[in-house]
Parts: structure tokens; sequence; C-alpha cells
């Protein structure tokens, strides 16, 4: 179904199944076909089950940032510009618990990322270290050492 363009199709079936549930192979694949469809709501909504599976790995947001630049979507221009967010949620999913994690960035850092990192070291309970071009901000249970003055 996903294939050929019947991405809703696919999704209620998806939804319907009761016997088996479905995994995370199965949910890819729909991400796939949203892909090559550039369909960016049900992508979304993809990821979301990959996320509630805790099935989700680093590429599952590549396809999706490709999604948005296939598209044109502005969510895409945007992620471009904010790469230490894909970046954080890079090193979420590619190291163990508990694990630092460390980005380096040319330009100064944006309020949109701090707070995202003030959030992420909350949540998964992280330390996040961001050298931006003025300063180093160590970010440790939802709180930056530049006490959001910087």
């Amino acid at each position: 179904m996903g294939r050929v363009g019947k991405l809703d199709q696919a999704y209620e079936l998806i939804m319907s199944m009761k016997e088996l549930k479905p995994d995370s192979a199965l949910w890819r694949t729909l991400l796939g076909a949203c892909r090559i469809h550039h369909n960016v709501t049900l992508g979304e909504t993809v990821v979301g089950h990959l996320v509630e599976l805790k099935a989700q790995e680093a590429g599952d947001y590549v396809l999706l940032l490709n999604i948005y630049s296939s598209v044109g979507e502005e969510k895409g221009h945007a992620l471009s510009y904010h790469s230490e967010k894909l970046a954080m949620a890079f090193g979420i999913l590619a190291t163990p618990p508990g694990t630092t994690i460390r980005i380096a960035k040319n330009l100064r850092t944006c309020v949109d990322c701090h707070e995202f990192a003030k959030a992420l070291s909350w949540v998964y309970n992280r330390v996040v270290v961001i050298r931006d071009r003025n300063r180093f901000h160590h970010f440790r249970e939802g709180r930056c050492s530049c006490d959001d003055f910087w």
C-alpha cells in the first residue's frame, strides 16, 4: 500500500492490527513510504509510534528530516540551522544512559536550542555541554551554567 501511495489506508490497517502488534520494522516501512510520497504529517506520526515503542534510531530522524527537505517545509529548513538539536538527539540514541553529550558549534546557540538542551538534560538526566562561539554551556537537571544569561 505504501509503495503505491495509499498511505492513509496503510496506516489504518496497521492501527487496526489487534492480534499482532506493529513492530519497528513495520513502522519504518511506512516511514520510508512517507518519504517517497512526501507525507510530512504521517511521517511525524510514525516517528511518534517508534518513540512509543522505544525503538527509534538516529536514522529515523534523518529520514524525517529528508521528508521535510523534500517538500521544502519550514521545519526542514529550521533544522538545518539548529543542528545542535539533531546532534543532541543522536547523542541520546547513540550513547549509553548517563554519558555526557558534548557538542561544539562555531555560531552562538539560539534561545530555542538553549531551551531544548535544558529540557533534554532534565528529561533524560544527562549532562550536555555545548561550546558555542562565546562560551561553554553546561546543562544539568534542566539548568544551564549561564543561568540563561549569555
